[in-house]
């Protein structure tokens, strides 16, 4: 990639986590990950965010599946910071166990905005933009009807339905 394109990713992912930490309130979600800082150095972009030792939601299922009220409760969590993501005028388009950090508290941790995508009077682009995800995360009418309208919404809610599948089976 030249440098218009990294220059393109870096400001538009600033931009979403910016406006994901302040919020129509300016407190953020408790379940959105916290940008900390941002900063240049020699024409290269660095976002700064908090560590999270736990790892991610992927890794913990990998080695078991949860137990059912475990995964109730963080896909409870998931939903509320993508609910938070939606009443901002956006959908995240990347919802995957990946991108699903845990904290010290055992709670559940939206990241990755890179992909997000501005709701337009409420909808999103007609078209979809390339598809760079997971694919067991995205509903099929993303790749069986392309020009049909794209739901980012809708995609939202299947990730977060295929992401507590794999929460309660193990299986990815």
């Amino acid at each position: 990639k030249g440098f218009a394109q990294h220059h393109m990713e870096f400001t538009a992912t600033y931009q979403s986590c910016l406006l994901f930490n302040a919020g129509n309130d300016g407190e953020g979600h408790p379940n959105v990950l916290r940008l900390l800082d941002a900063f240049t150095m020699r024409g290269a972009g660095f976002l700064v965010f908090p560590f999270y030792c736990n790892g991610d939601l992927f890794s913990l299922v990998e080695l078991e599946h949860m137990k059912e009220d475990d995964a109730k409760r963080s896909i409870w969590q998931v939903m509320d910071a993508i609910s938070y993501i939606h009443s901002l005028g956006y959908c995240h388009d990347n919802i995957c166990p990946e991108n699903i950090l845990i904290d010290d508290h055992n709670n559940m941790i939206v990241c990755d905005s890179a992909r997000a995508l501005r709701l337009l009077n409420g909808q999103p682009p007609p078209k979809p933009p390339r598809f760079r995800g997971r694919w067991v995360y995205s509903p099929l009418e993303r790749f069986n009807s392309p020009g049909s309208g794209f739901d980012g919404v809708k995609t939202d809610v299947f990730a977060i339905g295929a992401t507590l599948l794999t929460m309660l089976s193990g299986c990815h």
